[in-house]
């Protein structure tokens, strides 16, 4: 591994940084302000760059001309600039550069906001999606309490509206000091209590249908509203990934807080038009002989989601799973993904530098010896699979990043797009 200075040094070197520099991103960001350019930031664990690349689609689809700032790197209407990173103050720096743009996008990461700093002091609408043990142990946050007060320090620059996952009671703590009339909530649960209790209170809620097929909006006037299909916007894939639609709520929440219209949001969410080039976080592939999922799921709450999404993929033979997670992974977040994919997998593929650390995990689950592989690259991974799926089985990557579908398609013997 390359050598780093350690965390308290590198935060150290930040703050200085910011310091010295403080007036004059102020100074800079003063001028985006006054060109009337739109910032809205999304925070959380998870979900953050599926949000923002659904929000960047619905306010190009509203007219705007979007920067967009994620962990896929810096995206101006819909084209890829060079150069990539982690969303954080150089990133969002990149974005305002553009002096075309109408509307900026900026994902809100833990890492950027303690190592960095924010950019933009102020925002027109920001989202917080969810919080969680996550960075435990990471960038000198010690408990969860840490992380939600990083990620409330983000929310507070906005201005206007704040859109928060009304499922997650750590997050509606954090959303408690706003008015309700500058709260949009969603949730997935339609029967969800604190739904009922926003509206009565004069804000807005978005939730799925009883059904479940659809993105409702309610209003305090009594409005009922659909948004979008769930089966319909291609990050679900056709409605399999239905943890997705978490997502979807929230980008259309910050999407009204921004003035777009119901119908600029059901196209940017159906149509998805905003960079046809990404691929969606979990997508299915179908093969004659085996159905392949990539899915990029980094932590637990992420897998558990992927998992009960893939439990909806027919598949009667063997169901392998590529399994592979960062380096900075705690042990009990180890343990916590080892649970999550024991019952649901017939054999486990370990990746990569830490999968020894997986594959420990998985023994202690228990899981047989023999059921677990190591390998030490991807394409080792991906051959060792598929010589261990048999025909109408399935292979799960855990971890697939965009410029890595191309190599596990090869690798597994399936043509490219």
């Amino acid at each position: 591994m390359p050598f780093e200075f350690p965390i308290p040094v590198q935060i150290a070197f930040y703050r200085l940084e910011r310091a010295i520099t403080r007036p004059v991103r102020w100074l800079a960001f003063g001028r985006v302000w006054k060109r009337r350019v739109v910032v809205a930031k999304i925070t959380g664990s998870y979900g953050k760059t599926t949000t923002s690349r659904m929000l960047a689609a619905i306010l190009k689809a509203s007219g705007h001309t979007v920067g967009l700032w994620c962990s896929d790197g810096v995206l101006v209407d819909g084209r890829q600039m060079p150069g990539t990173g982690r969303s954080c103050y150089y990133g969002a720096r990149r974005v305002f550069r553009h002096k075309n743009i109408t509307a900026a996008v900026l994902e809100c990461t833990v890492g950027g906001q303690v190592m960095q700093g924010q950019y933009a002091p102020r925002c027109d609408t920001a989202a917080l999606l969810n919080v969680s043990d996550m960075h435990k142990g990471q960038y000198g946050l010690e408990t969860v309490a840490d992380t939600a007060r990083v990620k409330q320090s983000i929310v507070q620059t906005s201005t206007g509206s704040l859109v928060v996952n009304l499922d997650e009671q750590r997050s509606v703590m954090l959303a408690g000091t706003r008015p309700a009339s500058a709260l949009i909530g969603f949730s997935m649960d339609p029967q969800n209590p604190a739904v009922r209790q926003l509206i009565s209170r004069g804000g807005r809620s978005i939730i799925l249908s009883e059904d479940g097929e659809q993105i409702v909006l309610l209003s305090a006037s009594g409005e009922v509203e659909v948004l979008a299909l769930l089966a319909s916007i291609p990050e679900t894939a056709n409605g399999t990934a239905r943890h997705v639609a978490a997502n979807a709520m929230a980008a259309a929440g910050l999407a009204l807080s921004l003035g777009s219209d119901t119908n600029s949001i059901r196209n940017g969410l159906e149509r998805d038009r905003f960079a046809g080039h990404l691929k969606p976080r979990f997508s299915i592939v179908d093969t004659p002989s085996f159905k392949l999922v990539l899915d990029k799921a980094l932590g637990p709450l992420a897998l558990q989601n992927g998992v009960q999404a893939t439990t909806r993929v027919g598949a009667s033979g063997r169901r392998v799973a590529i399994l592979s997670a960062p380096w900075e992974t705690s042990d009990d977040m180890f343990s916590q993904m080892a649970a999550t994919v024991t019952d649901d997998f017939d054999c486990f593929v370990c990746l990569g530098a830490a999968g020894d650390r997986y594959a420990t995990a998985l023994e202690n689950a228990p899981v047989p010896i023999d059921l677990i592989f190591r390998e030490k690259d991807l394409i080792s991974a991906c051959k060792t699979a598929r010589e261990l799926v048999e025909d109408e089985g399935l292979i799960y990557v855990q971890v697939a990043y965009p410029d890595q579908h191309e190599p596990i398609l090869a690798a597994l013997g399936i043509a490219g797009d």
